[in-house]
């Protein structure tokens, strides 16, 4: 499993398109519009688990838009072909999510 930070999860929201800037990642988080470029400021790129567990809820709603995208008949074969990687790229960050979400409850249990 590829290392999970709050960096690398911004950087793949924005290359998908998710999120726009910072801020919108920090809103879309529900946290203040100045969260995440202050988390990077001080250096902080461990995720908590409060925040794992929204990016996970967040990112059905990402992924049932990429997947609409795909089935969009008005949508050009690229830009529909497009939705649907995206759609992939955001199931296999969810499954990492929930992965590492899993590993910290069993921490706590054992």
């Amino acid at each position: 499993m590829k290392t999970i930070t709050i960096t690398s999860v911004y950087q793949t929201l924005m290359d998908l398109g998710v999120v726009e800037s910072q801020r919108e990642f920090s809103r879309y988080l529900g946290r203040g519009s100045s969260w995440f470029s202050s988390a990077v400021a001080h250096d902080r790129h461990e995720i908590s688990t409060e925040s794992l567990l929204v990016i996970s809820k967040k990112l059905d709603e990402s992924i049932g838009m990429g997947r609409e995208g795909a089935l969009d008949e008005n949508e050009t074969p690229e830009d529909r072909l497009a939705f649907q990687e995206g759609a992939d790229e955001l199931v296999a960050l969810k499954s990492n999510i929930e992965c590492l979400i899993d590993q910290r409850i069993n921490a706590i249990l054992n």
